[in-house]
Formats: C-alpha cells, structure tokens, sequence
C-alpha cells in the first residue's frame, strides 16, 4: 500500500505536464476560489490558479527536495558511522561526541536556523535538511557496524589481508543495507513534512513556484469559506508522509530476519 502511495504519488509529479489542463502560474481572474467542479478539480485559489496543478507541480518539488536531502544525510551518515563502528577507539569517540552535541537540538528548529541562515530557497531547504539528518543515521549505521565488525566474515577478510577501504565499502557497507534502506523511507516521509514546514513559515519554496506548506499557509485566510485551499495540499502531504512511513514498515518486516522467527 506504500510503494502504491509513493508511485502514485511520483508518477502524478513526473507527468504533471501532461496530466493537468492547466499550467500551475496560469491565473483566472474571473474565477478567484471557485470551488472543484468539471473545469477546476480541486477548485482555484484566490489568484483565479488551478489548484490541481500546483498541487501536482509542487509535488516535484517536495519529493526532489526529499530525495536531495536523504542522499546527503545518507552520504553524511553512512560514511561517518562506518567509520565510528569499525575503528572504534578515538575515531568513535569524536564522531559520536559530534553526533551527540547535533542530536542536542530539535531538529526541526535545527532546520529553520540553518534555512534563515542560507536563506530562503529550495537550495537552502535542500542541504538544512540533509545536515539535520545524518546524525541519525551515522548513529544507526554505527550501530550496525559495531555488531558486524567481530564477525567471522569480516575475520577472514581481514586475515586475508582486504585493505580497510575495500573492506569497509564491499564487506560492510552491503550488510548495513536493509537498516539504511529503512532509514531512507523513515527520513523522507521526516523531509516531506520538514519542508512543508519550511515552505508554511516562508524559509522553503518562495512564490511563484508551487510548494505544499506554503499553499497551506496560503489558504489560511480562506478556510472558512473555500476549505478547498487546505483540505487539498493537506491531503497531498498526509498521503505521502503516510506512503513512506507504510514502505518503511513493509521493508522493515522484509528485511528484519528477526521478524520471521515465530511466523
């Protein structure tokens, strides 16, 4: 039911072109927040723009910004928790102390101070989310490596005289695969709401260009008499935050040889 969500969902903000009748900037001044009907599906904003579109558009702008920053955060975090499980020592030490001191602040005030930093912009949303998210995963990837190290596998490669970065990146980083996968489903449904997030307080997606958040912020206004403005972006965000966390539960169930024990 995830992957269908998900594809759905990426399939619908790939052919977006191609599936709507209308272009996400183009205005209808004599159809300011008409509701959905046969010529608007999802209805019109207050600046007369197809809200269907925009939501479709936005959505390549939303799972781009995810995709972006859950390979950063993995790249980040992979590497460095690689390195912290297999040396251990004083290399663990630093690393983890680093992590620590960053998994100190909440990480989507962490986010917002980064954004107002290097300014609005999906750049800038890009690499403040990818910077808040390889503390987790250098902390779960540690912990995967930390249980693998002592392993007979790893032994024998080492006797056999397999350079660390050989060792590192075709014995130990395969075995840590399912975890970071899981990882990598959790983080994206985390960035898609960071960044609606951002995009609501005005540090994300700046108009004209069509963001979830800031759709939602700019329906406020219009809640009561044209619900459509909110009720639409929100269902987009809730469905896809919602696809990621069911794929990640699914891969989860798959991967965990621990969850078949009993079956």
């Amino acid at each position: 039911m995830g992957l269908l969500l998900i594809a759905g969902m990426a399939l619908g903000a790939v052919l977006a072109p191609a599936l709507v009748p209308h272009p996400p900037d183009r205005m209808h001044l004599d159809r300011p927040l008409a509701p959905p009907g046969p010529e608007h599906l999802f209805g019109t904003d207050y600046f007369g723009r197809d809200v269907l579109s925009r939501i479709l558009h936005g959505g390549r702008i939303t799972l781009g910004v995810a995709v972006g920053a859950q390979a950063l955060a993995l790249s980040l975090g992979v590497t460095l928790g690689l390195l912290a499980g297999y040396h251990g020592r004083w290399v663990d030490l630093i690393i983890m102390r680093v992590v620590e001191l960053w998994l100190c602040f909440p990480d989507l005030l962490m986010a917002v101070g980064l954004a107002v930093a290097l300014g609005p912009g999906v750049p800038s949303v890009f690499l403040a989310l990818g910077l808040v998210g390889w503390p987790g995963v250098a902390r779960l990837v540690r912990g995967e490596a930390l249980s693998l190290r002592e392993r007979e596998f790893l032994e024998a490669a080492r006797a056999a005289g397999v350079p660390t970065s050989r060792l590192l990146r075709g014995h130990l980083l395969p075995n840590c695969l399912p975890a970071m996968a899981v990882a990598f489903t959790g983080g994206m449904a985390a960035c898609v709401m960071a960044e609606a997030s951002l995009s609501f307080l005005g540090l994300g997606v700046q108009p004209p260009m069509p963001s979830w958040g800031a759709m939602l912020n700019q329906g406020r206004p219009y809640l009561h008499h044209a619900p459509h403005l909110v009720v639409f972006p929100g269902l987009a965000i809730a469905a896809c935050v919602l696809g990621f966390n069911l794929l990640g539960d699914g891969l989860r169930d798959i991967l965990d040889p621990r969850s078949h024990e009993f079956r």
